[in-house]
């Protein structure tokens, strides 16, 4: 079992917009192979156009992955909060 760090973006306006998870044992520095994105449908994708935004937020210094990091139970909370509203916060 892979054992996952989670982490929050906001919109700017400190809203939560998108939920990302990296491997506990993924290397420190950031591999877009290591990083996915929860996606509206279930399940989480590693693809580049749905982890460009925090890789290019990351390597600007606006993003902070320390900083950003929550639970697994508030990351699938929310997950679970939004996909029982029928509101999705950020990219579907």
């Amino acid at each position: 079992m892979i054992n996952f760090k989670y982490y929050l973006l906001d919109n700017g306006a400190g809203e939560p917009y998108e939920l990302y998870r990296r491997p506990v044992s993924a290397h420190p520095i950031l591999y877009s192979k290591d990083i996915e994105r929860a996606k509206l449908i279930g399940g989480w994708s590693a693809v580049d156009e749905d982890v460009f935004l925090v890789i290019d937020l990351w390597l600007k210094g606006e993003f902070d992955f320390e900083s950003a990091e929550i639970s697994e139970e508030r990351a699938l909370t929310y997950l679970d909060e939004w996909r029982a509203s029928g509101w999705w916060p950020g990219r579907e």
